[in-house]
């Protein structure tokens, strides 16, 4: 037994991103994406219900009698909580539609350029084969660049080649976006690991990012929210072990991932900040007498810029729109910010809307504060279970679990200034600047375009690799009593709530009754 434990782990870690792909394409080939598979073939709800619940507590109980038993290592203890997470997500992502509420800016892959959101923008590629030939302002999302699209043109032609009869299903385009969050969550252990963290810091810390609400949400989105994510966070992990080890193959694929970050949405081109920094700190130490470097940089240049700014640059030549072009709603009653003062929208607080754990909108009263958007969507993102009951029990209990969590979060960051200070991390001060960078950014553009909907933690998910890293920091080991009482009480903080994150998502999605 043990043995074909350890080869299945050992080939986990050989080969993560194929493994992680397999058994998507699996649910693909089988299922569709969709649980209407389930369905047609007399699976009832309950039926489903019970098949998820039997997996999960089969991978809970491996994981509690190895721990019994002290079989668990780290390496092992991350492969079944990675086991645990590709169910979760599997399972939002199959009962997940192309119109979901957790869908941004999607309809029903109805064909009209004049609703042209990111569904429209796919079939356009469908259809006619090309880019869009035409000045595009006022028309929706065609203003993104087309890498993620294209992908799911692509992979529509080849869903309808294979499986002719599922032509209209454009589910199965949510098996693409589960293995991108299945990638994100390898990526994040393998940042954790360069810190060379370990042992119950490197397995809490590994939970939460598994089981984080947003983390599971993001399998089931079929914007270009993930795909721009998923190549962000492999060009900051790409340029840890460039620092660590300089050479040309790193620096390449440094300015292929952020090249096709950008080539998804410009907006991950902020990547730049915490990347130039990296480069930065590595020619102070040369004292900028190295040529190779020098050298390595022309080569990420001419790579990075070509392809991260192609499409602005050709939109600008051929229509003349702008590069910083964003399409504008105008002012929605519900959402609009404008009535808020800028001290309001950072620094203030509604007993109203922090009694709701849900974004809320509305004309009486609806969130204002930047921050407390963002914790909240990363909960429950902009969806709103408020007239549910058993959704509110659930999600209240999330709630304030994860401000449990959020205090971790903060308590960690402090840990990690006082580190990177200490210690004069260049590592450590990239993920500080990569926090800093996308909290700014946040905050820009939610005063740009004052909307709710402009303040949404999709827009800032790459700091999950931040705050993974805040949360290891609470378990670093320690002799104090006090501080072993802490994260004792840390420990069963993100179990409860990695717990609570699953079952709320899993009694959503399945449709459970309410009380």
């Amino acid at each position: 037994m043990d043995s074909r434990v350890t080869k299945v782990r050992d080939l986990a870690i050989r080969h993560p991103y194929i493994v992680s792909a397999i058994p998507c394409v699996l649910l693909w080939i089988i299922t569709g994406g969709s649980v209407n598979f389930l369905n047609n073939i007399g699976i009832t709800t309950a039926a489903q219900m019970v098949i998820y619940l039997v997996l999960f507590l089969c991978v809970t109980a491996v994981f509690v009698v190895m721990a019994i038993r002290r079989k668990l290592n780290d390496k092992i203890s991350c492969l079944i909580i990675s086991i645990g997470g590709f169910l979760s997500r599997a399972w939002y992502a199959m009962y997940s539609l192309t119109n979901d509420a957790y869908q941004h800016d999607f309809g029903n892959f109805d064909y009209d350029l004049h609703y042209a959101v990111h569904d429209n923008y796919i079939l356009y590629l469908v259809k006619e084969g090309h880019l869009p030939d035409f000045d595009f302002r006022g028309l929706g999302q065609f203003y993104h660049p087309p890498l993620h699209h294209i992908i799911s043109a692509v992979a529509c032609k080849i869903n309808s080649f294979v499986f002719p009869g599922r032509e209209g299903n454009y589910e199965f385009l949510m098996c693409i976006s589960l293995f991108y969050s299945l990638a994100v969550l390898i990526l994040i252990y393998r940042i954790l690991r360069y810190f060379k963290i370990e042992g119950k810091a490197l397995v809490f810390s590994f939970m939460l990012a598994a089981f984080y609400p947003f983390m599971i949400i993001s399998a089931g989105q079929i914007n270009n929210d993930p795909l721009a994510s998923l190549l962000f966070i492999a060009a900051f992990y790409q340029a840890l072990l460039w620092y660590r080890k300089p050479g040309f193959k790193k620096i390449i694929l440094i300015a292929v991932f952020i090249g096709c970050a950008m080539m998804s949405k410009i907006s991950a081109g902020l990547i730049a900040l915490p990347v130039a920094f990296i480069f930065l700190a590595a020619l102070i130490r040369s004292r900028f007498r190295s040529k190779d470097l020098w050298l390595q940089f022309a080569s990420f240049a001419a790579i990075v810029f070509p392809l991260g700014l192609w499409f602005p640059v050709r939109n600008y030549i051929r229509w003349g729109i702008p590069p910083t072009y964003v399409f504008d709603l105008g002012i929605l009653p519900k959402q609009d910010l404008t009535v808020f003062t800028p001290l309001q929208r950072l620094f203030g607080f509604s007993e109203v809307t922090m009694s709701i754990p849900f974004v809320v909108f509305g004309e009486d009263y609806r969130d204002f504060n930047t921050f407390t958007i963002l914790f909240k969507s990363s909960l429950f993102d902009d969806f709103d279970h408020h007239d549910q009951s058993l959704f509110i029990l659930l999600s209240t209990l999330v709630f304030f679990l994860g401000v449990a969590v959020l205090i971790m979060f903060v308590v960690g960051l402090v840990k990690t200034v006082i580190t990177a200070v200490r210690e004069r991390s260049v590592e450590l001060t990239a993920v500080l600047i990569l926090l800093v960078t996308e909290f700014t950014s946040a905050v820009i553009f939610g005063f740009k375009y004052p909307l709710v909907c402009s303040i949404s933690f999709r827009y800032i998910f790459p700091t999950v690799i931040c705050f993974t890293i805040f949360a290891a920091a609470c378990f670093r080991p320690s002799k104090n009593q006090y501080a072993m009482l802490l994260q004792k009480i840390a420990s069963g903080v993100v179990v409860l709530f990695s717990l609570a994150s699953v079952a709320f998502y899993a009694c959503e999605w399945m449709g459970m009754p309410f009380f």
